[in-house]
C-alpha cells in the first residue's frame, strides 16, 4: 500500500492576513523522544494565505514519503510547525506539534492531534 501522507492542519487565524506566506516545517528525529535531529529528513512548503484560508484554515500535505517519513518508520518521531511571514519578515512562529511515528498500526495511520500519518 503506498503512502498517503502527512497532513498537518493549520486552523483560520486572525493573526494571519491574506498575503502572508505560511511557511510550514517538518522535521525528523532519530529516537522516539525528539532528540537529535536527522538533518536527512526536513520537508519545508510554504503558501500564500488567501480569503479562503482565512475562512477555513489551511492544509500542508507532507508527500515526501521516502524522504521525509519511511526514514522514521521504527518508533522515530518528528515535528511540525510553522512561521507566518508578512512583506519579507517573520511576523509570527508556531510552537512545534510533536508526531510519534509507528507506521506498524494495522490501521496503517497513526493519529495526532495534529497531523495524521497514513500509509
Amino acid at each position: 500500500m503506498l503512502a498517503d501522507g502527512v497532513r498537518w492542519f493549520i486552523a483560520a487565524n486572525t493573526n494571519i492576513r491574506v498575503d502572508d506566506i505560511v511557511k510550514f516545517k517538518w522535521q525528523g528525529f532519530n529516537e522516539n523522544n525528539w532528540n537529535t535531529r536527522n538533518q536527512n529528513v526536513v520537508f519545508e512548503q510554504s503558501l500564500q494565505w488567501d480569503a479562503n484560508h482565512t475562512a477555513a484554515g489551511a492544509i500542508f500535505v507532507m508527500k515526501e514519503y521516502d524522504a521525509a517519513l519511511y526514514p522514521l518508520r521504527q518508533f522515530k518521531s518528528a515535528t511540525g510547525s510553522y512561521e507566518v511571514w508578512r512583506g519579507g519578515v517573520k511576523v509570527g512562529e508556531s510552537s512545534p506539534g510533536y508526531v510519534r511515528i509507528d507506521l506498524t498500526y494495522s490501521t496503517g495511520c497513526y493519529c495526532t492531534p495534529r497531523g495524521v500519518v497514513c500509509s
